[in-house]
């Protein structure tokens, strides 16, 4: 977060700042090495965060957010003749605010995205245009990046997304970004993957030590098309798949919420299982798409609700376009399944959330696909490599797909998460073995 900018311009030190507590003006002074000049403000400039600073082409150069709920991003350039009107960065905005470093003949931009979006974009400035943003690919943050020059190279440093303590940093030749890299011993380290990796249908679990999980909701966000190349089954498409495991001794032990797309239809789906067989099984249709495809933008939201017993009792679907448009909300009350009475209702102690073949066992092979997945809860939640030792059994969900899943920081509890996912085209695909859940079957309309 940039709370102050900091630069030398005309043989003085310059430093800008927001206002003191609900002061969103933005201040301006210089240091000529034994006094500093009294204070003034940057004219017609607000913010909530407050500015970055930087020299580029014999001008003094200052970015921040807007003030209040105001997400755009400002600039402005100072020289001997004062500061001129603020102007934004056309389409763009961030939570936070910028940060600047002039490289190669240019002024870069770095910021976290808007709306709670953990990516990173850059934009570029020639003096009189900038450059349409892009993202850092493959990087996230809860705060933003800051920006330096090194022997002849672009460096961002950040801290990592929801919960994750690490700082990363990368460096850019111009045209392209460095995968990201860990500062060692910097922040908290990731959890030990799972003994089968990190992918397909082998993720981390989330618990609450061994409490029910109350208020869970799963947001995912698409930032590269999802495309659906081929499968081992009759089903064309794939699927995010929220699997639950109940305490041991509970009814409904295993329990799956999930949203999967099926030869171009988007469907929501519940299929609880308990030790006497199948208790729930139902599917119901969001939306339509126009291929096998989900495209970069959509986000896709399964919340879970719960009776003051900590038991599931309902859950919602949402499907947001790549315009912000709201293309389905499905409520689902579990009472209303035929058949379910109260006594087979029950909490969830831990979950997994699986990127994978669509349904009935299914593997499916992606072209491309990423995006990131934002774990939250009213419960304060803990990154586990294993089942723990509270839930009804150790089960493993039969599809699979060439998905692969980013660390997660160890030794943290944290009401929510930030992890990424990604499709790989050349590893090969994991496929945890073990008990299989119950299978995932459709049924016929």
């Amino acid at each position: 977060m940039i709370d102050l900018g900091l630069t030398t311009y005309l043989d003085v030190l310059g430093v800008a700042w927001k206002g003191s507590d609900i002061d969103e003006l933005l201040w301006y002074s210089s240091f000529d090495g034994s006094s500093w000049a009294a204070p003034a403000v940057i004219p017609g400039a607000g913010s909530s965060v407050g500015p970055a600073l930087d020299v580029f082409n014999g001008m003094e150069y200052a970015a921040w957010k807007g003030s209040d709920g105001d997400q755009q991003l400002y600039y402005s350039s100072s020289g001997t003749s004062g500061w001129a009107p603020q102007q934004v960065i056309p389409g763009v905005a961030s939570d936070v605010g910028p940060s600047l470093a002039g490289y190669n003949g240019l002024l870069y931009a770095a910021w976290k995205g808007a709306n709670g979006d953990p990516q990173l974009f850059y934009s570029s400035f020639d003096g009189s245009n900038w450059a349409p943003q892009q993202v850092i690919p493959g990087v996230g943050s809860s705060i933003g990046p800051s920006l330096g020059v090194f022997n002849g190279l672009l460096y961002a440093a950040w801290r990592g997304a929801d919960g994750d303590e690490q700082v990363y940093y990368s460096s850019f030749d111009g045209s392209n970004w460095a995968p990201q890299a860990v500062i060692p011993g910097a922040g908290i380290g990731p959890a030990p993957a799972p003994a089968w990796g990190l992918g397909s249908n082998s993720n981390y679990l989330l618990s609450s030590d061994c409490n029910p999980l109350i208020d869970l909701s799963i947001t995912i966000k698409v930032t590269e098309d999802i495309v659906w190349q081929s499968s081992d089954g009759p089903t064309e498409g794939f699927g995010f798949q929220l699997n639950a495991y109940a305490p041991s001794g509970d009814l409904s032990g295993y329990q799956q919420y999930l949203i999967y797309l099926g030869d171009s239809e988007l469907k929501g789906g519940i299929d609880n299982w308990g030790p006497n067989g199948q208790l729930i099984n139902d599917f119901f249709t969001l939306t339509s798409l126009p291929s096998v495809t989900l495209p970069a933008g959509y986000v896709l939201q399964i919340s879970l609700q719960n009776d003051g017993n900590g038991n599931v009792v309902g859950a919602t679907y949402d499907v947001i376009d790549n315009l912000g448009n709201l293309l389905a909300t499905v409520s689902q009350d579990l009472l209303s399944q035929g058949g379910v009475t109260p006594a087979d209702l029950a909490p969830i102690v831990a979950f997994e959330l699986d990127f994978v073949g669509p349904i009935n066992g299914e593997s499916a092979v992606l072209s491309s696909g990423a995006g990131w997945i934002a774990y939250e809860a009213a419960s304060p939640l803990t990154v586990l490599s294993q089942e723990p030792p509270c839930v009804n059994s150790s089960v493993v969900t039969a599809e699979t797909a060439n998905s692969f899943y980013s660390p997660m920081p160890a030794a943290i509890t944290s009401n929510s998460f930030i992890q990424y996912f990604g499709v790989s085209t050349a590893a090969p695909m994991i496929r945890k073995q073990g008990k299989l859940r119950p299978g995932l079957v459709v049924p016929r309309a």
